[in-house]
This record gives C-alpha cells, sequence and structure tokens, in this order.
C-alpha cells in the first residue's frame, strides 16, 4: 500500500498536502510525490487521470485506487483511517 502526491509549484493547497504526505512517512507509511511539471509527473498523473492539484491517490499492492482526494487536502488523521479500514477489510 502507498500514497501517490501529485502537486505542481504555484497550488496553493499543495504545500498542506505535502505536509500531510510527510506525516505519513514519518508514521511508516510509503508515498511518492510527482511534480507534474516534470516529464515523469505528467506521464504518472496521465496513467492516473490527474486533472487538478494536489491529488493524493492511495494504491493497494497492485496498484488499484483504495481512495482519492482530487482538488483537496485529507488531514493526515483521514488519510490514514481509509489506509487502516483497507487494512482491516483485507484482513
Amino acid at each position: 500500500m502507498k500514497f501517490k502526491l501529485f502537486w505542481k509549484e504555484g497550488c496553493p493547497m499543495c504545500p498542506a498536502a505535502k505536509n500531510v504526505i510527510h506525516q505519513l512517512i514519518c508514521s511508516g507509511y510509503q508515498a511518492m510525490e510527482y511534480d507534474l511539471e516534470t516529464t515523469e509527473g505528467l506521464a504518472e498523473a496521465a496513467f492516473y487521470a490527474v486533472l487538478s492539484t494536489p491529488t493524493i491517490i492511495l494504491l493497494d499492492e497492485q496498484d488499484n485506487s483504495i481512495a482519492e482526494w482530487r482538488g483537496k487536502v485529507p488531514t493526515f488523521e483521514e488519510a490514514q483511517a481509509a489506509a487502516s479500514a483497507w487494512q482491516m477489510a483485507k484482513a
């Protein structure tokens, strides 16, 4: 399970999204960040049909979407709860 954050420079909500991702990393979750102003970021965003920033997607081990926040920022607690709910449902 991992989180993916899609962001770009000048996005007013992206710093808050980055903060949530960093909190998740500090809590032991895997997370990746993609800058939409890079080729890699645009390619990854196209794959997940990202149209707004910030976008945070929670993926399972097969890269299937578990939860998505598009154009908004979840709280750390909301993101953690989504991950925990999926882990409990899987068990």
